[in-house]
């Protein structure tokens, strides 16, 4: 009873001090997808709800319009940006590391990032390279941190016959991502996630958000195990990372969009927050 009393004011005391400058999000998506996924799955309502304002469209003006722009710096935003999810992290995070100059340069303050799938891994090589803009946290939504035996799968497939008849079609940006798919096997020791998960990060809030099976849903639908999603299995993170845990599928959905404004409104739920390695103790249903 102890130890979990002192979990819930470990995590209410991050909520509070985490509230005080999350003010700029930027919505990272992941494989397969654009910026519209955010929007298409309907994960934004929630924020607009919590009084969160749409500031994307700001990333397209010139300066003299920027100066004109209706959304107020005093305001909460988010931002959603696109990358082309089918080229290596890396490249994914010099793209990034552009557009969170350019927020940065518009907001003057610490950004939140909020990783899908692929888009936090993304946003975790970002955070160790260098000259960065201020960060606040990082909150991963399934993202494969310890990589995904699916995509080996899918690289095994790229390099087989299959892949040659893809490319031949033309009509498959999966075959332009073999280097990606292979950057998350998890067999892979010399891969670029594996040395990410040995490097030292800096010191900010790191939340996971994992996707759990549903129970009439076969682990065969599951893209990335519920370990590799717990930033707190990560080397380099290990007991770093508050947990929530969402009985859903893969992809994007409105009740992430519904936790997500509670972890950025402070609104505090002790029945969901697990800040134990342990991601076998609670579901939020």
């Amino acid at each position: 009873m102890i130890n979990r009393l002192l979990k819930i004011i470990f995590s209410l005391l991050l909520f509070i001090s985490m509230s005080v400058s999350a003010k700029t999000i930027v919505l990272i998506h992941g494989l397969d997808a654009d910026r519209n996924i955010w929007y298409e799955q309907k994960t934004v309502e929630a924020l607009y709800s919590s009084g969160f304002e749409d500031a994307s469209k700001n990333l397209f003006l010139a300066l003299k319009e920027l100066k004109k722009s209706t959304v107020s710096t005093s305001k909460d935003v988010f931002y959603t940006i696109n990358l082309p999810w089918f080229e290596p992290i890396e490249s994914q995070a010099k793209i990034l590391k552009k557009a969170l100059t350019d927020i940065y340069k518009q907001r003057q303050e610490p950004i939140i990032l909020v990783g899908h799938s692929v888009g936090g891994l993304v946003a975790r090589f970002y955070l160790l390279s260098a000259k960065q803009v201020p960060i606040n946290g990082l909150i991963t939504i399934a993202t494969p941190h310890l990589g995904s035996p699916w995509a080996e799968m899918a690289w095994r497939t790229m390099q087989s016959p299959i892949g040659d008849f893809l490319e031949m079609m033309g009509t498959d940006k999966w075959t332009q991502a073999d280097k990606l798919l292979w950057q998350l096997s998890p067999n892979a020791k010399t891969s670029l996630v594996h040395w990410m998960n040995r490097q030292k990060h800096p010191n900010i809030y790191y939340i996971s958000i994992i996707h759990s099976s549903l129970p009439a849903i076969s682990k065969v639908g599951m893209l990335v195990s519920e370990v590799s999603q717990n930033m707190n299995f990560v080397p380099a993170l290990y007991r770093k990372s508050v947990v929530f845990t969402l009985r859903s599928r893969h992809k994007l959905s409105r009740q992430d969009g519904v936790l997500l404004a509670k972890i950025l409104g402070s609104l505090k739920d002790p029945e969901v927050v697990d800040s134990k390695p342990n991601i076998k103790d609670k579901r939020n249903n």
